[in-house]
């Protein structure tokens, strides 16, 4: 019973419903939210647990970042409900939410990344649009050939990325053509981010801004809104983005889907995970807040209602096939949508590394990201990343070894 905050980086409304409805059937419990943005919300939660703050009982976690949460004791084990919890989530988001064979936090929902494109203007460059059959996905290169035909008959930009310079976005860039994720060893400590795979990758993609087929400069809270005022021909992003239905819905503009890209003579690769729910293991108000967790991340209702706000699914199985079911029938959704969500989904998702340094590599890649999208050396870029992150995992690897 009492009051449990919780904090996460969602606007009010995303979790408004579910707490509304968790607090009529629990009475005796009120759930105070507290979000902070998502660029705040890790270095927010770091200090706060680093000096054992009990004022706060759970919080969201990204799913990448649980393993280096849960070696620094930031995360209550959750164990003791693992079987029950693999049975009411999908299996890929139960293994994003432990570390170490235990079980640390509750997965909420996941996600993947298709290509839309805008209608009119393939049809006025002759582009035959690409297909949603996975087995008919194109390759970066015919993506980018139909990119430059679209700009030659008057597309502003022919390519763009949602999440652009973003780990989570490009990872499937370099793991597409084989050159893993940029962590290998046995507890994923070591730096592999110059093999030829991960520098051919990343030429492609720094030819796209130094080709003008995308624009620099343009945050990824700001990509969505380009592709819906029409200016760009292809867009890679999440499905059923809110402000891409919003625009069909009006008639400001038609877009259609494919399946997302990859290299030839490649592996087929797409981004995943979402966030995961976590106990602060300093606060004593831990069944009121496991509860709460609980009713969000595992029951159908509670799911439902957490998710309908967002444009990603939750991973509670029921909740899943529900929330699939709805957005396909919505007028915006290309028939088929459904099928490619979940082929994706179950063949082509590749996790984030699960690394205590998780943090640490990720913000040393994304600044890398933008340099090469800015038109620096990507060989030197990317050996330059892989020497500061040899210097920044050192410590972590030195701590395992003491322990080991």
């Amino acid at each position: 019973s009492g009051e449990v905050k919780f904090i996460a980086a969602e606007e009010p409304v995303v979790f408004q419903p579910a707490i509304k409805r968790f607090e009529k059937s629990h009475p005796d419990i009120s759930v105070a939210y507290n979000n902070y943005p998502f660029d705040q919300l890790n270095s927010v939660l770091q200090s706060r647990l680093q000096s054992k703050d009990s004022s706060f009982p759970c919080y969201a976690v990204d799913q990448p970042r649980v393993p280096g949460f849960a070696a620094r004791g930031y995360l209550t084990d959750l164990s003791d409900q693992a079987s029950s919890v693999k049975e009411k989530v999908l299996r890929s988001a139960f293994e994003a939410s432990s570390y170490d064979g235990k079980l640390y936090s509750l997965p909420l929902w996941t996600s993947t990344q298709v290509l839309y494109y805008n209608t009119s203007l393939l049809e006025k460059a002759g582009v035959e649009p690409p297909s949603m059959d996975p087995d008919k996905r194109w390759t970066w290169d015919e993506t980018v050939s139909a990119a430059k035909e679209t700009q030659k008959a008057g597309a502003k930009w022919g390519l763009v990325f949602n999440q652009v310079n973003r780990y989570y976005q490009l990872q499937p860039l370099p793991e597409s053509l084989g050159g893993g994720s940029g962590l290998t060893g046995p507890d994923l400590l070591e730096p592999d981010v110059t093999n030829d795979a991960w520098v051919r990758a990343f030429e492609w993609y720094r030819s796209l801004f130094s080709d003008g087929l995308s624009p620099r400069g343009v945050p990824p809270e700001q990509t969505a809104a380009l592709f819906a005022d029409g200016e760009v021909a292809m867009y890679v992003g999440i499905p059923s983005d809110p402000t891409l239905e919003e625009a069909k819905s009006k008639g400001q503009l038609d877009w259609g889907l494919g399946a997302h890209p990859y290299f030839g003579g490649g592996e087929p690769a797409t981004p995943t995970d979402s966030w995961a729910l976590g106990l602060n293991p300093f606060s004593d108000q831990q069944e009121a807040a496991r509860e709460w967790l609980e009713y969000l991340a595992l029951e159908k209702e509670g799911a439902l209602l957490g998710a309908q706000n967002v444009p990603v699914p939750p991973t509670q199985v029921d909740a899943f096939r529900e929330w699939i079911r709805e957005v396909s029938e919505r007028p915006t959704e290309p028939k088929g949508w459904d099928e490619l969500i979940k082929y994706e989904l179950d063949n082509t998702a590749v996790h984030r590394p699960r690394s205590i340094g998780y943090v640490q590599f990720e913000e040393v890649m994304n600044t890398a990201f933008e340099d090469i999208a800015n038109g620096a050396d990507v060989r030197a870029t990317l050996q330059r990343a892989s020497n500061e992150l040899d210097e920044a995992l050192e410590p972590l690897r030195r701590a395992l070894e003491q322990q080991g």
